[in-house]
């Protein structure tokens, strides 16, 4: 999206705030447009009732006696008559007690209907059912596409989800639950299609398998299956995600599992196009590129010194592939360095090695095996320093570490040098082989931190705590490739525009943003919403849903509030008023949003020779009550996501008043008669004129919003959003 180069026409301070008449635009972005977005083709697997397919096990999937977890795809029934057919299964064929047993659990499609059951043993002929009364089904129209979610929420609570809408609870769900958190302790494989002992054949079509560590909450269900939107596969708490997209071979995982997690399929089921199912493919990332180097004469010569290194702390990871590890991350001065990936010698495991006195080097190996890190596979590689710490040197392979090295009082120092990739001082000592997410920080990520980024990986924003460098060498750079921490240029020797191949393993997700609240964006903020992007209806050129250009513009404005802890509130109006101190002749900055504690203050301008408020509103978003609470924060590389119901009874609901020629006898679309759900989101991605040197009181970024109950299809629209802080008052009426 291109970003607006304008400044931001809001108010610099409280005094100029008074001079401008409040803002109050009456126009919601219900815009449509018949626009042409192309669709991509959708695969789903089929079973024609004789095959099954096996999800590779993984210790994340036991979730024991206290972890939550869910289980969602979308289903297509075929099998008829009441014999049950196995859709998802545990299979768990190792013994559950001294005794033998050894069952498992499922979800299973009988008689025009789903439920979830258990069997006392995988040679049972049949099921016990979970959830409701027993014999009772959940009714699934045979033939059609359905969404479905089941919820395990311990430790006795399932609740079963069908097209969006919830169909069952039960909190007596596990029967015998000294059983059931055995069961689900004791995962082996998942299964669909058939149930562990591979009877119970399902007939049909699944797609868009989900595996999550925690419960989809009720919202979360009703967008997934409203807008079906496929996912990027970095959505938080989302373990395993198959697509099914795959022309040939084996089904890839996405989420957490990673690399591990590729379904194997048989000849039965098949993968088939089916137009029944359409889900919108979300936006494709960048071309994802690494750097190859090809163990002679190339290397990359970095703008980082080594005061930048200096200090405490030290952390370098990387992804490397390739047959020759040597000087992946090299910084070296005389007798003192940082070497990440050492081995000169042929068949030699490499080694991480730091030297900070000139007399004490320390090492440690990567790996033990040879070839190891170097068999021309992708690996993470990282290595992590404390000053005086037992074990405070250690490296890490694939996200697992070993025994470190103490390490001595002494700060790692201000080398007089250059950080090289690839290369001894860009004169020897060269790697062979690809690089791709080179970072460097300040500051010794946790063991935890290193599994994540080796589990789930993805491209950094550039603003994380203690980044001093990050290479992802996507840029479009022919001399070089920029850090995206401080966007100077690391100048190519010897290498080309043509070193930079497409990454052909790993496959980074985009930056994710931060869900967290951030208390360095307290205050108050006012921002420009441009729209600019509406979703086709049916009847378009386009796929229904898809977004495409307006034929115009609609510029809006809102108001949010940070509290000191980085809450996030919505505000439909705010006065900014001022107290007198109680010990001294000054004022203080008050933030009022209920007009009633309006006399308990006073005014900051003089008009006709008393002080008055100065007050600042948005008619674009309307709710009941004074504030309404976002999840997220207000910062760069922070998102922020809140849903705003609006009451068919609100005063102010545009879409319910007196002269509405459905006033008597209005249409119920979705929900109550002209009750609005506006499902919000802001990425603060920065951008445009507001650059990374900005983040701190302008931000930039996007403004996507899904409204419900004006038509059968949710309508979306998105564009950009410009906030600057006018205030740093992080409490809203004195409290």
């Amino acid at each position: 999206m291109n970003r607006a180069t304008s400044s931001l026409p809001l108010p610099a301070a409280v005094s100029d705030a008074g001079r401008r008449s409040p803002k109050r635009l009456v126009l919601l972005p219900i815009l449509l447009t018949l626009g042409t977005t192309p669709v991509q083709a959708e695969r789903v697997l089929t079973f024609g009732g004789s095959g099954a397919a096996v999800l590779p096990s993984a210790n994340a999937y036991r979730f024991g006696a206290s972890n939550d977890f869910a289980v969602e795809l979308w289903l297509k029934p075929g099998n008829a008559g009441g014999d049950p057919a196995a859709v998802f299964t545990n299979d768990n064929f190792d013994a559950l007690t001294g005794t033998g047993t050894n069952g498992g659990w499922g979800l299973y499609w009988q008689s025009g209907g789903l439920r979830v059951a258990r069997k006392a043993s995988i040679s049972s002929a049949t099921a016990t059912p979970l959830g409701g009364n027993p014999g009772e089904l959940v009714p699934v129209t045979a033939g059609q596409w359905h969404h479905v979610v089941v919820n395990f929420k311990k430790p006795e609570k399932l609740t079963f989800h069908v097209d969006g809408a919830l169909k069952e609870t039960s909190t007596d769900a596990f029967n015998s639950w000294a059983y059931f958190q055995r069961v689900f302790d004791s995962y082996k494989e998942f299964r669909l299609g058939a149930d562990p002992s591979g009877g119970n054949r399902f007939q049909g079509a699944i797609d868009e398998v989900r595996i999550w560590n925690r419960v989809r909450t009720t919202a979360e269900i009703a967008n997934a299956h409203a807008e079906r939107v496929a996912l990027s596969g970095a959505e938080p708490g989302l373990l395993a995600y198959y697509q099914f997209n795959e022309a040939t071979g084996a089904a890839r995982c996405l989420g957490a599992i990673g690399q591990a997690g590729n379904l194997p399929l048989g000849s039965d089921p098949v993968r088939t196009d089916d137009p029944a199912l359409t889900l919108t493919a979300a936006l494709p990332p960048a071309t994802d590129f690494a750097l190859a180097f090809n163990g002679a004469n190339q290397t990359v010569e970095t703008g980082i010194r080594g005061d930048r290194l200096a200090g405490n702390e030290l952390t370098i990871e990387y992804w490397f592939k390739g047959p020759k590890l040597q000087s992946a991350v090299r910084l070296q001065a005389g007798d003192r360095w940082v070497v990440s990936g050492w081995g000169p010698q042929t068949g030699q495991a490499p080694q991480q090695l730091i030297n900070i006195t000139g007399t004490d080097p320390l090492s440690l190996p990567i790996t033990t095996v040879v070839p190891g890190v170097q068999d021309g596979a992708w690996h993470h590689v990282a290595l992590t320093w404390k000053r005086n710490t037992p074990q405070g040197f250690r490296s890490y392979l694939d996200g697992r570490g070993g025994a470190g090295v103490d390490t001595p009082d002494e700060p790692f120092p201000a080398l007089d040098a250059r950080v090289f990739l690839g290369s001894f001082d860009g004169t020897s000592e060269f790697l062979q082989g690809q690089l791709d997410e080179v970072r460097i920080w300040n500051r010794a990520l946790t063991g935890a931190e290193i599994q994540d980024h080796f589990a789930s990986p993805r491209q950094l924003l550039g603003r994380d705590p203690g980044l001093v460098a990050c290479y992802s060498f996507n840029d479009a750079a022919t001399d070089g490739t920029r850090n995206t921490v401080g966007g100077e240029l690391a100048l190519f020797r010897n290498l080309t525009a043509a070193s930079r191949v497409v990454q052909d393993g790993v496959g980074f997700a985009e930056p994710s943003l931060i869900t967290a609240p951030y208390p360095p964006g307290a205050g108050l903020w006012l921002g420009e919403i441009s729209l600019r992007n509406v979703s086709e209806l049916p009847g378009g050129s386009g796929a229904p849903g898809s977004l495409a250009p307006a034929g115009g513009q609609f510029d809006l404005n809102v108001i949010l509030h940070a509290d000191a802890g980085g809450a996030v509130r919505l505000l439909k109006d705010v006065t900014i008023m001022q107290k007198r101190s109680a010990t001294a002749d000054l004022t203080d900055l008050v933030l009022v949003t209920d007009d009633t504690l309006l006399a308990n203050f006073e005014g900051v301008l003089k008009r006709s020779g008393r002080l008055v408020g100065v007050r600042l509103s948005s008619a674009f978003h309307q709710f009941e009550g004074g504030t309404l609470p976002l999840a997220g924060g207000i910062g760069y590389g922070y998102r922020i996501t809140g849903t705003n119901t609006v009451p068919a009874s609100l005063p102010t609901n545009p879409f319910r008043h007196r002269y509405h020629p459905q006033h008597q006898d209005p249409a119920d679309l979705q929900g109550s008669p002209y009750t609005l759900t506006r499902v919000i989101e802001i990425r603060l991605d920065g951008g445009g004129a507001v650059g990374l040197s900005d983040g701190r009181d302008r931000l930039v970024g996007t403004y996507r919003e899904t409204i419900r109950g004006l038509h059968k299809q949710p309508l979306v629209t998105d564009g950009e959003i410009r906030l600057e802080r006018i205030s740093l008052v992080s409490k809203l009426n004195d409290r």
